[in-house]
C-alpha cells in the first residue's frame, strides 16, 4: 500500500469516528435540546428584520445548551435595542 493511499485510510476512519461521536453526543442530548425549544415561548421574527439572525441564534444556543453564550448574545442584542431607541 502507498503512503497516499494509508492517509487516505486514516483520514477515512477519523472521519467515521467523529461522526460516530457526534451522532452519539446528539442522541444522548436529543431530549433535553427538545424540553429547552418547548419551553421557549419566543416570539416569532419578522425574518428581514436586522435583529432576526440575533434572535435565531439566541434560541438555538439556548437549545443546544451553550447558555453563557446565549446570555452574552441576549446582552448584546439588548444593548443594540436600546441604542436603537435612542
Amino acid at each position: 500500500m502507498s503512503e497516499p493511499n494509508i492517509d487516505l485510510a486514516m483520514q477515512t476512519i477519523k472521519r467515521r469516528r467523529l461522526q460516530d461521536n457526534l451522532r452519539s453526543s446528539l442522541e444522548q442530548s436529543i431530549d433535553q435540546r427538545v424540553d429547552r425549544y418547548l419551553e421557549i415561548n419566543h416570539q416569532w421574527i419578522i425574518g428581514n428584520h436586522y435583529f432576526a439572525a440575533a434572535s435565531a441564534e439566541c434560541i438555538e444556543l439556548y437549545r443546544d445548551g451553550y447558555f453563557i453564550s446565549t446570555v452574552m448574545v441576549s446582552e448584546m442584542f439588548q444593548t443594540l435595542w436600546d441604542s436603537e431607541k435612542e
